[in-house]
């Protein structure tokens, strides 16, 4: 008769495999967690940063212009999410991300007619206080494409008037 191998482990005196103590769990976790962080600190658009912003060409532009305003990036935030809900309950074809899905039950006719009334809201906003950053900025916010160096200015200011519309800031205030 052929026998098994044993399951590799820290045995008990009785042979039995011994549960992994405290400091042993925390040791493992803590070493699966640098694993993944040496994975997430090795992609090309982090540089070895770990911070959430890295991963979108707006949380780049916040991060290398440190005195733009927080509500800057969470409004285009706010704004890159109601368009892409939008765009999927009405069939517009876009490109999903890494861990998205959906239920399969589609929102309500107000909840999309709210959507489009927002987007609305916002995308007159803009094109009024920024219409050279109009453009740029939806390429930055939906594509993930970086401002030229020479659009920053203006797309800032399409920010400040998504902020504004979005009710994230006041209509006197300042992107810095």
């Amino acid at each position: 008769m052929v026998q098994r191998n044993r399951k590799p482990g820290l045995r008990k005196p009785n042979g039995r495999l011994r549960a992994p103590s405290k400091a042993e769990r925390e040791t493992h976790e803590r070493r699966a967690y640098e694993a993944e962080m040496l994975v997430a600190r090795s992609q090309p658009h982090r540089n070895g940063s770990i911070d959430p912003r890295c991963e979108s060409a707006i949380g780049r532009l916040s991060m290398r212009n440190p005195r733009l305003r927080r509500e800057l990036f969470d409004a285009a935030d706010e704004y890159e999410g109601i368009k892409r809900r939008w765009r999927a309950a009405k069939g517009i074809p876009y490109e999903l991300r890494l861990g998205e899905h959906g239920t399969g039950d589609g929102p309500s006719d107000a909840t999309v007619n709210g959507w489009t009334k927002q987007i609305a809201e916002i995308e007159q906003a803009v094109a009024r206080e920024s219409p050279l950053g109009f453009s740029p900025m939806q390429d930055m916010v939906f594509n993930g494409i970086d401002p030229l160096p020479s659009q920053i200015i203006a797309v800032t200011f399409a920010l400040l008037a998504v902020a504004v519309a979005t009710g994230r800031l006041t209509a006197k205030a300042s992107p810095y």
